[in-house]
């Protein structure tokens, strides 16, 4: 989008440190951020890779709240696998 991290940190209201923490793949954005990014136009194939994106469908519209439902159960899926018996 031609932004710096400067500029992409004063759109979200976070410090420069912490996007150059994200671009440098040493932190991750909070959900909250994450919708935030997709918001702005970010598409979840730019923030995940292909292979990821396939599970959040559809670029997000402002207002739509089942995109922010799909992209929240995907993330939760994501940081939080189903657990199988141990070993």
């Amino acid at each position: 989008m031609g932004w710096t991290q400067k500029d992409l940190a004063q759109k979200l209201d976070v410090g420069t440190s912490t996007v150059g923490m994200w671009c440098v793949g040493k932190s991750t954005p909070a959900y909250s951020v994450m919708i935030e990014l997709f918001k702005l136009g970010m598409t979840p194939e730019e923030m995940f890779g292909a292979e990821i994106a396939k599970i959040f469908g559809t670029p997000p519209r402002e207002s739509d709240e089942v995109f922010e439902r799909r992209v929240k159960a995907a993330l939760l899926n994501l940081l939080n696998p189903i657990k199988t018996q141990p070993f």
